[in-house]
């Protein structure tokens, strides 16, 4: 009779009798079944994904266009004088097409160009929150802190295959495996006013894993995950039957972008219905 292979492994106990720290051998059977406790539903997001049933296509889209208090336009974003939307935001959100080498988004934008966009006025006292490439991180960071925005944390997108492989997309100098959130905040010590702000502590992780995926208009969708957690820093932001106080700029055309509490702007050319105040320049 074969004899069962076995394995062992040291662990620590505490014993609170005599207040010691106890080492012991335990060996272990790698045949034998290995009991798993899952958390309470919810499952947090680092322990899994809940597949939601199926639902049809029209079903969706009329459930997404039925959202309460959100306001979706199609704007020139480069070319628009954004505090027409107000000034009063707690948070913007950008997703700008960057003009990085073999970034798979296929962008034009460069950092000269958002900083022209006026962060300081449309959340004087908020944040911003901005999806960068390697290839322009820090000048990003030095635009941002032109107008008082500091950085303080950021939040990274692991980007995964179907089969839970990493994908490496390629680049310039090494693969693209990740994608980067910053997060600015107003300067308390210019702005005391910020620090009014509420905040809320969340067990939201600030690494997701997450499947790379293609929207209609060709670029990768952010994670549900990134929405959360952005929400949940900000309670204030948002109150059932308000217009919200949640900016979303370069957000994907059509009804999947809609979210309750947001001004969610996609770029491109304004509609009669959306057309707002040309940007001015400047002499």
């Amino acid at each position: 009779r074969a004899q069962k292979p076995q394995k062992s492994h040291m662990i620590t106990a505490y014993n609170s009798d005599n207040q010691m720290l106890l080492r012991k051998k335990k060996i272990v059977d790698p045949r034998a079944p290995n009991i798993l406790k899952l958390p309470p539903h919810p499952i947090p997001v680092s322990w899994g994904r809940v597949i939601k049933p199926f639902v049809p296509e029209e079903e969706a889209v009329a459930a997404k266009e039925a959202l309460p208090d959100c306001t979706q336009l199609t704007l020139p974003i480069l070319d628009t004088d954004l505090t027409t939307l107000g000034t009063d935001f707690l948070a913007v959100y950008c997703n700008p097409p960057w003009a990085a080498p073999l970034n798979p988004d296929r962008g034009n934008v460069v950092v000269d160009q958002i900083a022209t966009i006026p962060f300081q006025k449309l959340a004087p006292y908020g944040f911003v929150f901005m999806w960068v490439e390697k290839e322009n991180l820090s000048a990003v960071c030095d635009a941002m802190l032109k107008k008082s925005f500091v950085y303080v944390e950021n939040l990274t997108w692991v980007q995964q295959k179907p089969n839970n492989t990493i994908a490496n997309s390629a680049a310039e100098y090494v693969c693209r495996s990740h994608r980067t959130m910053l997060m600015f905040r107003r300067d308390v010590r210019q702005f005391p006013e910020a620090k009014e702000v509420e905040l809320r502590h969340q067990r939201n992780a600030d690494c997701t894993l997450d499947v790379t995926c293609t929207t209609a208009s060709g670029r990768r969708k952010v994670p549900e995950h990134v929405y959360k957690a952005m929400e949940t820093l900000l309670p204030e932001a948002y109150a059932p039957g308000s217009r919200g106080r949640l900016l979303e700029l370069w957000a994907e055309p059509g009804s999947d972008a809609r979210r309750s509490g947001w001004t969610v702007v996609a770029d491109g050319p304004a509609t009669p219905e959306t057309s707002l105040g040309k940007k001015k320049n400047k002499k």
